[in-house]
């Protein structure tokens, strides 16, 4: 039997000039895109089964090794290959590295086994010493209660209501004091996206230096709506909490701020910067993912730009606004009084 040989790389063909291979090359990159669901919920899958720890845990495996570790697993005839394919998927989008070795069959034969180890990428979504982990932002993410929303998203620019409300008639935050599973689950979403973010932040970033008295939720827990009034102090750190909220309540909120602002006092804000136009990183698709998030799941929840938040800055009154970026798309911004 002739073997089958690699067809050549499409991507090649198409910086060729192949007009014929170009169309090929951008209907595979169309069908990989509305398959995208697939890896969402392998992804999930494979969180949830702690497939990511089970191979942290012994370095290289084959997805039977890897079966045989599972907590409660009954499916010997399937499993392994469930498993197999799914990892395969992951390891396509660079979650995990694969090696394929020849085993030796018992009628004296020889199959292509695949042996996986976890990527730089997979390696977050491992808990780290403090039990952090990306892991925890995926089951948020792709949990239900969020899933459910993204149905709505049509509705909602047809009428204008937020996806998540039109779902459970209240906000998200409304909702999580109705379901303390989805309320764990999703504070330990954003522990695990933060933890990684601010060590990179607390290295690189000097501006806390000199703070004698510093706001933050988490340090202190002082009763009240944000909205109503705010703790004074020398500095307000404000992290991933204006991109929850439309631009009329940042002003409120940041007007609060403001007013228990010495002079010369600061409010440091942590959120992703929309670019002006999309270049295609990795940066700018995560924030513009994170983006249609907050317009699905928070009524008026966006990510910005530099220039909108400097008008949200002036706006509330504060004199000056310096922008500093932080691993290719999170901003520190600095609103001065």
């Amino acid at each position: 039997m002739e073997k089958l040989t690699k067809a050549s790389d499409p991507k090649e063909n198409v910086e060729a000039g192949s007009a014929e291979s170009s169309q090929y090359y951008y209907y595979s990159q169309a069908r990989q895109l509305v398959g995208s669901a697939s890896f969402s919920m392998v992804l999930y899958t494979a969180v949830k089964l702690k497939l990511f720890e089970i191979v942290g845990q012994f370095g290289k495996m084959t997805a039977a090794q890897i079966a045989s570790r599972l907590p409660g697993y009954k499916n010997p005839d399937e499993g392994a290959s469930m498993i197999d394919r799914m990892l395969l998927l992951l390891s396509n989008f660079s979650l995990f590295t694969c090696d394929v070795v020849e085993i030796q069959c018992e009628d004296g034969g020889v199959k292509d086994e695949r042996v996986y180890r976890l990527s730089p990428i997979g390696r977050f979504f491992v808990p780290d010493e403090e039990g952090h982990t990306i892991a925890h932002l995926a089951e948020m993410m792709l949990d239900k209660v969020f899933m459910d929303s993204w149905y709505e998203l049509g509705n909602a620019v047809l009428e204008g209501v937020a996806p998540f409300d039109r779902v459970y008639g209240m906000n998200q935050f409304e909702y999580k004091a109705t379901d303390p599973r989805f309320n764990e689950l999703f504070n330990k979403g954003i522990a695990g996206s933060t933890s990684t973010i601010m060590k990179h932040l607390l290295h690189e970033y000097k501006g806390f230096e000199g703070i004698q008295k510093l706001v933050d939720v988490g340090i202190e827990h002082i009763g009240g709506d944000m909205f109503d009034s705010v703790p004074g102090g020398d500095a307000i750190f404000l992290k991933s909490v204006l991109h929850d909220w439309g631009d009329d309540r940042c002003l409120k909120l940041l007007k609060n701020c403001f007013k228990v602002l010495p002079e010369n006092g600061k409010v440091i804000v942590i959120d992703p910067i929309v670019t002006r136009k999309p270049d295609g990183s990795v940066y700018s698709k995560y924030v513009s993912q994170m983006d249609n998030l907050m317009m699905t799941v928070n009524p008026g929840g966006k990510e910005r730009s530099e220039s909108e938040f400097k008008a949200l800055a002036i706006g509330a009154g504060f004199r000056a606004l310096q922008a500093q970026l932080f691993a290719g798309y999170i901003g520190v911004l600095e609103l001065y009084k």
